[in-house]
């Protein structure tokens, strides 16, 4: 517990890494879904909430650059995305990063989880 507190503390990035620690921050892989399926489903769903937003995509290589606002102080907070195409189903790479401080209490982890388990329930 303690560890957490310190990296919440003074870490201000996550990104999904092959070789993480933790599965959950390891790249995704979607199972039966298309790159294409998953922006188009991306987008409907960042666009029905309130504290997240499309920068910009590229849709030829499946690129995102979205935002989150937080609730408290309203920081912002940068997510990148892509979306690859392969035979198992869609593989998803993603960071997320804070935009100042030093430290996100856990912010950024908890982007990319809402992200997996949004990404996650579009397939079923």
């Amino acid at each position: 517990m303690f560890a957490s507190l310190i990296r919440a503390l003074t870490q201000n990035h996550v990104r999904l890494e092959t070789q993480s620690d933790d599965p959950r921050f390891r790249p995704w892989i979607i199972a039966g879904a298309t790159a294409e399926q998953l922006g188009q489903q991306l987008q409907s769903w960042v666009e029905s909430k309130p504290l997240w937003n499309i920068e910009s995509k590229d849709s030829g290589a499946n690129v995102w650059h979205l935002t989150r606002r937080t609730r408290w102080l309203g920081f912002v907070d940068d997510i990148h995305l892509q979306l690859i195409d392969e035979p198992a189903g869609c593989r998803v790479e993603a960071e997320s990063r804070s935009r100042i401080g030093k430290g996100d209490l856990g912010q950024n982890r908890r982007n990319l989880l809402e992200l997996r388990n949004t990404l996650s329930s579009f397939v079923g």
